[in-house]
């Protein structure tokens, strides 16, 4: 994930930002280490947000994690590696300045250490930033200590905070406050905590409340500010209502972060209002909240707070029967809005809630439940095919249908046509006809027409491409007639799938008239990714006519926005197209270029276009060398293999989009 974006300003610090930049100047593997609560996770976001060295940054929180074996699989997927090995991450971080920031790396701190080592044997253009409580005693490790706040800034911090507890004054105790600090060790998260037990008490009544509970006769030591930590959650804990404790300790029992929706969704809040209990515990800094990309509030606990609650967690088996209840609705609910305008939102809460997803299809497939497993694991697999994540999302849902029981014949088709998609891109052309079959015979006993429409229609494209014109145009025709009555993401499913197989039967008009439809329709609806599909093959069929300038001009918004959704596979295909255009209106030395930027760039995201286009990548290739002498063209092609994606850019600027004919 990108940083996360804290809503509170970020103070001082200012002596421990020049540290990890003098330390990063020498080393690439730096660890912040201090006591929890004492502000690594902080200082490590701005120490990045404020870094200016690297071409890409990552973020990875480890703090729901508890299996070891897990680390290197969530490292893979936030950078977005096509397998959960570290050859597959290696093209990710190889040929260009990359940080890392592993955040809460103490309670695995082997796991994180052996795949921190391979990254850095890997790439030597690779940073890393670790927050722990220990370091990870590796070779050419440099431990940062984080130590807590000077005294000025510690004051700054709970001023502010104070002054969030008492509606934006506080005025009139200040005289105590230093004091506090000084008791608190000044240490963030103690800071913050006890400031927000001003709603209720005056500055003298706080001052004393710290004295009795916070152990103000040993100091100094981690372990003492560890148990000042400890002592300001478990006293913050002690003042809560009833209802607010509750709601804390079912807050502890999530996985990872969540939104205010799966609050209200699963937990029983014995209150009227239960959106207001959560948002005291937010005012009173129990609960952590944060915005994503979008904008969207997220919530999570820290860890301190996390332990504590849990140690006042008497169990509740019917909590997690409702958490994967409520995450299995939700996921059957927002996954059809994968391929809407809400898309990119819904996407967002599907990353945000992926370690409550996996523990309730953990949960489900313990517990024997089918249904709950499917749906939740089936109703993801669009967001797994655009995040990228295609092993995970066959695993996952191989595991739930390999749990026993009967299913809703529609459901399950739908579930096969998912997966079908994962399977497609990864190869698998043999289970994918098995699952377009499987998908077609349940949904036509039920008397759906939504997903006979896609299966035939993607039945045909593929006979097509085998020769099978007769076959395919069968097929085609009676998923027209499904296609009549589908859904309109069905639809425009199956006008590119049409306009797919007319390119390959040699019918370019037809195959034009059925992707511009396609594309028509699903920018209406939202369906950015099936847009972009329609005009990738458009500009397929324009160069196919000699049509330079025009495929340029098709292709050109499609790569844009790839590039904007952060889709560097589907971003670098459009290029690798636009490269025979290039040949097409005189510019072969660019489609050189292009060729070189596209195979280098590939390797960070798993594509390799002559494996994924085949015969059409090699006729493209073809095109261009053929307008080259075999000096110029392996010329510019290695030229081509300095270039960034700013560099391609750049190039596309320079390139006419319309009124200029074919050239030699």
């Amino acid at each position: 994930m990108a940083l996360p974006h804290p809503v509170t300003r970020f103070v001082g610090r200012t002596q421990e930002l020049a540290d990890i930049r003098a330390a990063q100047a020498t080393s690439r593997l730096v660890t912040l280490v201090g006591p929890g609560g004492v502000g690594k996770t902080r200082l490590a976001i701005e120490a990045a947000r404020t870094s200016t060295g690297e071409d890409e940054q990552w973020f990875v929180d480890l703090a729901s994690l508890t299996d070891p074996d897990r680390v290197l699989p969530v490292i893979a997927d936030t950078l977005g590696a096509p397998a959960h090995t570290l050859d597959a991450l290696a093209p990710r971080i190889t040929d260009r300045t990359t940080l890392v920031v592993l955040d809460n790396a103490e309670h695995l701190v082997g796991a994180v250490a052996a795949v921190a080592s391979g990254l850095l044997l890997r790439s030597p253009r690779v940073r890393i930033l670790v927050t722990s409580r220990e370091p990870l005693r590796l070779p050419g490790e440099t431990v940062v200590t984080v130590a807590p706040m000077i005294t000025a800034d510690a004051l700054t911090v709970f001023r502010e905070r104070a002054a969030d507890a008492r509606g934006g004054e506080a005025l009139g105790d200040e005289d105590v406050f230093e004091e506090i600090c000084e008791s608190l060790d000044a240490i963030p998260l103690a800071l913050e905590l006890t400031a927000a037990r001003l709603d209720v008490l005056s500055g003298p009544e706080l001052l004393e409340a710290v004295r009795e509970g916070g152990g103000a006769d040993v100091r100094r030591s981690g372990e003492a500010r560890q148990l000042s930590v400890d002592n300001a959650v478990r006293w913050s804990v002690d003042l809560l209502t009833p209802a607010q404790r509750d709601l804390l300790v079912q807050l502890s029992r999530f996985a990872g972060g969540f939104p205010e929706e799966a609050v209200l969704g699963i937990c029983d809040v014995d209150d009227d209002d239960p959106s207001a209990v959560l948002a005291r515990l937010v005012d009173k800094s129990l609960v952590a909240v944060s915005r994503g990309e979008a904008g969207d509030r997220r919530f999570r606990l820290l860890d301190a707070v996390k332990h504590a609650a849990a140690a006042l967690d008497p169990g509740d088996p019917e909590w997690f029967d409702q958490h994967r209840s409520w995450l299995a609705d939700f996921a059957a609910r927002t996954g059809p809005l994968t391929r809407t305008h809400a898309a990119r939102e819904v996407n967002a809460l599907l990353d945000l809630l992926r370690p409550d997803l996996r523990l309730a299809l953990d949960n489900s497939i313990a517990a024997g439940d089918r249904l709950t497993a499917v749906r939740l694991a089936g109703s993801q697999a669009h967001h797994w095919f655009v995040r990228g994540r295609l092993l995970d999302g066959i695993a996952d849902i191989d595991r739930a249908l390999a749990v026993p029981g009967e299913l809703p014949p529609l459901l399950e088709a739908d579930t096969s046509i998912g997966l079908m998609v994962l399977t497609y891109q990864t190869g698998d052309a043999q289970r994918t006809f098995e699952l377009l079959e499987r998908a077609y015979e349940l949904a036509v006993r039920t008397g759906d027409a939504t997903i006979p429409a896609v299966a035939l229609a993607r039945r045909a494209y593929a006979t097509s491409i085998f020769g099978d014109g007769e076959a395919a145009r069968g097929d085609m025709a009676a998923a027209a007639a499904y296609a009549e009555h589908a859904e309109d993401w069905a639809r425009a499913e199956f006008l590119m799938c049409e306009g797919q197989m007319l390119r390959a039967l040699g019918e370019g008009e037809r195959a034009l008239a059925s992707l511009y439809a396609s594309r028509k329709l699903s920018l209406a609806i939202g369906y950015s990714w099936m847009a972009g599909s329609a005009s990738y093959v458009a500009g397929k069929v324009l160069t196919d006519q000699g049509r330079g300038a025009e495929a340029i001009e098709e292709l050109r918004e499609v790569t844009t926005t790839a590039f904007g959704e952060g889709d560097g596979a589907s971003t670098l295909a459009g290029f690798h197209q636009m490269a025979a255009a290039c040949a097409l209106i005189g510019r072969s030395a660019d489609g050189a270029r292009i060729f070189g930027a596209v195979d280098r760039l590939g390797t960070r995201y798993g594509y390799n276009p002559v494996v994924a286009e085949g015969e059409d990548a090699r006729r493209l290739r073809d095109l261009v060398a053929g307008r080259l002498s075999d000096g110029e063209y392996e010329l510019e092609y290695r030229r081509g293999q300095r270039l960034e994606f700013a560099d391609l850019f750049r190039l596309l600027e320079t390139l006419p989009a319309r009124g200029v004919s074919a050239s030699a």
